[in-house]
């Protein structure tokens, strides 16, 4: 079984960060039209994290199979991830940090990855939720972690910012 462990330090943050700038400055000329959104818990300082970094990289439908190839000629694909005519995901779990990167189309039902971050900005009140549901999940199951961050992230997709 594959366990969950969260941390806060600081040299996460910025490991991430510049982790993402050089991923957005390696992948914009083979991909100019993306729209590269540092996502996951590493893009809001402070909150507990795995330590990963996530990326989206919006496209428009006309750029998507294109960007899909590139990123599979780069990455391994992430079984894990959300897949879809209209999205994919891949990894690098070599990264420092590890990478989980996902393509999707603006507008489709996967897009959603940016609207989360910027709420968690936004509320203080979810990311103090949020991460109090990491540390119920501190050294227990990937799974059941994975499971409960779903229906969490699902409650958020309910709230009237979210649809705007």
């Amino acid at each position: 079984m594959e366990t969950v462990h969260f941390s806060s330090s600081p040299e996460l943050f910025v490991l991430a960060q510049e982790s993402f700038e050089n991923l957005t400055s390696e992948l914009s000329p083979l991909l100019p039209a993306a729209q590269f959104e540092h996502v996951g818990s590493t893009a809001t300082p402070g909150c507990l994290t795995k330590g990963d970094l996530d990326v989206q990289a919006r496209v428009r439908p006309a750029d998507f199979q294109q960007g899909r190839e590139v990123l599979a000629a780069r990455y391994e694909a992430n079984p894990g991830g959300f897949s879809s005519a209209h999205s994919a995901s891949f990894k690098d779990d070599h990264a420092r940090p590890p990478l989980g990167i996902h393509i999707t189309v603006v507008g489709c039902g996967d897009d959603f990855q940016w609207k989360n971050r910027e709420l968690l900005l936004a509320h203080a009140n979810l990311r103090s939720e949020y991460d109090a549901l990491k540390r119920a999940f501190e050294g227990k199951s990937m799974d059941a972690y994975r499971d409960a961050k779903h229906t969490f992230f699902q409650r958020l997709s309910e709230m009237p910012e979210y649809r705007s």
